[in-house]
Order: structure tokens, then sequence, then C-alpha cells
């Protein structure tokens, strides 16, 4: 079967990608629909519904519905369109259907993340259907690992989240890392055309009031002026990045705030209290963030009262880790052989 979206995976199109979960009821489908609707028409934006299939879940629903003669794509195709018309949303662009290759939830939103980078998708949207949990290591297999492994930036809705027709406000913590302050151009970008005030926070830690080893040097030192010296130094360089996004024709505001919680409960008050409809974050890439997502990230994820925005730094595609793997693996055969061929010296 021909997929009916090769018209349209040029990468001259501005396209936020679905990942729609047939699982869902079509009411929250609806929901989520009617947010990503808003992100589509402040960006000027085509919205692209996509799913995961995998050939063991093909099989299992072709066997119970008796449509094996029919072929795999064909019913992969009729059981997305068939949810999204019961779920009442239009103006889509055609729907897509990408292949995993088994049923493990990170193969399968990996598949999903090469995809959006193949077609120049400028969003994934997702939810979670995860909720606030005491499991330190849970989100939602497919969400948690496609927030922590996507090149692509991927919106994420939770289930407590409120979905609104606008994006005035955005907030966006920051530890003034490299990743940070890249992420923080991207989101530039997309702020402007939705005419958003961007809000940038930084947390100041407290400073650690005793150190055993140098008791009388820590009872000399006047933590207080420290601290208010950091907090100084913080909100300047804060003003500072606040000034170069304004200089792009984007309005943004700073907020310095001393230590009195976790860094997430304090980001969640601080949105809350600002009303932001919109929080984002960037986020480190890595072999333990394909696993599990930080403590401060995974949180707010699971508790913001608004969509949460991520942005990663951009990592190998697997076709590059690939040709990097079969590069080594010469050179390393090579250094053995070298080693092992070299004469040892007696004295």
């Amino acid at each position: 079967m021909k997929s009916p979206t090769k018209n349209i995976e040029a990468k001259d199109k501005k396209r936020i990608i679905w990942a729609v979960d047939p699982l869902q009821s079509p009411q929250e489908a609806k929901k989520i629909f009617l947010e990503i609707k808003t992100w589509a028409k402040r960006l000027n934006c085509q919205i692209q519904p996509v799913a995961v299939f995998s050939q063991s879940t093909d099989d299992y629903y072709i066997k119970l519905t008796t449509l094996r003669d029919k072929g795999i794509e064909s019913f992969a195709y009729k059981t997305l369109n068939a949810y999204l018309k019961k779920a009442n949303v239009k103006n889509l662009l055609p729907s897509h259907v990408v292949y995993s290759r088994s049923l493990s939830s990170r193969e399968m939103a990996v598949t999903l993340s090469e995809y959006a980078e193949k077609t120049n998708a400028s969003f994934i949207f997702a939810n979670t259907r995860a909720k606030k949990t005491w499991n330190p290591f849970r989100l939602g297999g497919f969400s948690e690992t496609l927030v922590a492994t996507s090149r692509v930036p991927v919106l994420l809705l939770n289930q407590s989240a409120v979905t609104t027709n606008r994006v005035s406000s955005i907030l966006f913590p920051t530890n003034f890392s490299r990743e940070s302050k890249t992420a923080l151009e991207s989101l530039a970008m997309i702020a402007k055309p939705l005419k958003s005030k961007i809000v940038l926070f930084n947390q100041v830690e407290n400073p650690n009031l005793f150190v055993p080893s140098y008791a009388e040097f820590s009872m000399a030192v006047d933590w207080a002026s420290m601290q208010k010296d950091a907090e100084k130094a913080t909100a300047k360089d804060l003003n500072k990045m606040a000034d170069q996004i304004r200089s792009g024709g984007v309005k943004c505001e700073s907020i310095v705030q001393r230590q009195k919680k976790s860094l997430a409960k304090e980001i969640l008050e601080l949105a809350s209290k600002q009303n932001v409809d919109l929080i984002a974050l960037s986020s480190h890439q890595g072999r333990l963030s394909q696993a599990l997502l930080g403590g401060t990230a995974r949180d707010i994820l699971l508790q913001a009262k608004c969509p949460v925005l991520v942005f990663h730094r951009p990592r190998p595609a697997r076709s590059q880790l690939k040709a990097q793997t079969d590069r080594t693996v010469p050179q390393n055969k090579a250094r053995k052989e070298a080693t092992i061929e070299t004469p040892q010296v007696t004295t």
C-alpha cells in the first residue's frame, strides 16, 4: 500500500506530528487535538497524525478481526483513520503509520522520533497517561523515552494539564549551561510568532552552612553576604540573557529566587503564580537519560498544569552511530594486531 503522506514529506513543509495512541478514548484525543490546533494556528503549521504499529500488534488484532488477507499496512491505516473519525477531528494532513521492529516502548518511541527528524517536523506532540507516582523510575514507557531521546522538540501534555487557546507566556528555567542557552535560542524563535512573553527563572541554591573539616572557617564566613552576592551575580547574568531575547523582538523578563523548596516545586509554583501557558525545559541526553529522566524534569512533566516543551541537544542518529561503530571496529582490530605483532625486548 502506498503511503498517503508521500506528498507531504518534503522538508519545506512545517508540521506538528501528533503521536496518536488509538488505545486512548476518543474524548481524550479531542482534548489533545484542541491543544495542538492552537499551536498549529499560531506557528502556521499543519498537523499530521502518526501512529506507531508493530508486527506483533498487527498480528494480534488481525487475528481477532479476520483482516489478515487485507495486509498489515492496510489494517493499520484503517484502524488509525477509524479512530480519528470517531474522535471527530478535522482539517488534518493524511494520517501516517510507522512500524516498529518490536513491542518495546523504547523501540516504538525511537521509531517515531526518527520519522519526525527524517521528515523535518517542527514538533512532536504527545501525552502521557501516567499520573503522579511514588515510583521515581516511571513516567510512562513510550512518553518518557520519546522525551528523553527525540532530537525534535517534544510537547507533552499530562492528564492534569489544562488546555488553553492561547500561549501568551512561557516559563523557561535555566542553569546557564550551553545546552540551556541553545534551547533558549530555539524557544525565542517559537515565541516570536506566538507573540509570547518568555519568563526566565533561576534558583540560587543555599550555601553549605556547615563544613565539618573547617568548622572555625565556617563560623567566620558571612554566609548571608555571600548569598546576597550570589543572587546579585545571578540576576545580572539572567538580565543579560533577557536583553538578548528582547533584542530579537521577543518580550522577556527574569526572576531570581533563593532556594526554599526543591527546584521542581518552585518551578511548578512559579508557573501557577505567573499563570504561564507553557513550561519549556532543556534536558540532557545520554545513556542514562534514555532509561529515565532527571528527577526535576520528571516531576514537572507529571505535575505541570500546562503543556511542557522539552528541548534536547542534538545527538547522532542511529545510522550515524552505526557508521561510527563500523569505523571504530577495524581501528580497534588493527591496534590489537599491532600489539600482538610487536616483538618483546628482553634484557
